[in-house]
């Protein structure tokens, strides 16, 4: 590794963790959001994955190992959060904080032994730590714990991936864009850790022994959760709210219906609604219900309201009902 890439693979490991961090600071401002918190969490395990395997590349050989160290306490969250947003912002929280607690279990065991590795080694078999133009590059030969809680990390990654693909299948791919994104976000340093870890001889920076390929691909998944948060409004159009409506109308899916958020944006309408309002579902979801009706004609925000709607010549009997998750905590 000449003294340029060097360079260039430093720069990259920054980039990955600011832009990390900022998306970690723009999910605290709206941490009352579905998805949000956990969100945070991710970002925050992302930022201190990448961060620890910074520090230590551009450290001394004899710290290097203390900041490998540091960064697992980011790699055994990762998986963690990830299944935690996919389940809050989906509206799947009813056994939320069973789940992060079940799973955290093996994440807290797992940093703990990478902790104690010198006196077991069961993680680690062996560490050797090779200077590359200036970087620590550290190379490990892995245990039968490392295996062991990889497979339990895919897992959980594979679970949270699910869900969001089943969003856009179930939601006749109105969240398409931010599923999308999102799955990009996560596949790329799921591909980039697995060549790492498997040594793929293929890949030419996986020649170089010990050199992790998941912190740079992070770099793309900042990018990718950006492009969902800015672009797609990731946190703007939540599908929890789309999924408590769903699931409080799915009796009256003949008859129009709009489902709307506590800021009267628009998360949902069904093709039927669309008709009525002439509308597309493209078009109209994202907007404010002044977009297709003035609230006061529909009683929007008292409840059990019932009252008549005249468009086109026609008259339609509208209802206005809330719709709160099982838990009641939205």
């Amino acid at each position: 590794m000449n003294p340029l890439v060097a360079s260039l693979v430093v720069g990259a490991l920054a980039v990955s963790a600011v832009t990390t961090a900022t998306l970690g600071v723009a999910a605290w401002r709206i941490r009352e959001t579905p998805g949000a918190v956990p969100f945070l969490g991710l970002m925050v395990a992302v930022t201190v994955y990448t961060t620890g395997y910074l520090a230590g590349s551009v450290s001394s050989p004899a710290v290097r190992v203390f900041w490998e160290q540091v960064h697992w306490v980011g790699i055994a969250f990762v998986p963690v959060c990830f299944l935690a947003f996919a389940m809050d912002y989906l509206g799947h929280d009813d056994h939320l904080a069973a789940v992060v607690g079940a799973t955290s279990v093996p994440s807290v065991g797992m940093i703990a032994l990478v902790w104690t590795n010198g006196g077991h080694r069961l993680v680690f078999t062996g560490e050797r730590v090779v200077d590359m133009s200036g970087l620590a590059v550290l190379s490990q030969d892995f245990g039968p714990v490392y295996w062991a809680f990889l497979v339990y990390a895919y897992a959980l990654i594979l679970v949270g991936s699910y869900l969001l693909v089943r969003l856009a299948v179930l939601s006749e791919y109105l969240y398409l864009d931010q599923s999308l994104s999102l799955l990009v976000g996560v596949v790329v340093p799921l591909v980039g850790n697995a060549l790492s870890v498997f040594q793929v001889p293929a890949v030419p920076p996986v020649s170089v022994p010990g050199l992790d390929l998941t912190p740079f691909a992070f770099t793309i998944t900042g990018v990718a959760f950006g492009n969902a948060t800015f672009r797609y409004r990731l946190f703007d159009l939540v599908p929890a709210t789309w999924q408590i409506g769903r699931e409080t109308v799915v009796g009256s899916l003949d008859d129009g219906v709009v489902i709307v958020d506590t800021d009267r944006t628009v998360v949902y309408l069904n093709d039927v609604a669309a008709d009525i309002f002439d509308a597309t579902v493209e078009t109209a979801v994202g907007t404010d219900i002044e977009y297709l009706v003035d609230a006061d004609d529909v009683g929007l925000g008292t409840p059990d309201a019932l009252g008549e709607l005249e468009l086109d010549s026609r008259t339609y009997e509208v209802r206005s009902n809330s719709a709160r998750s099982t838990d009641s905590t939205r």
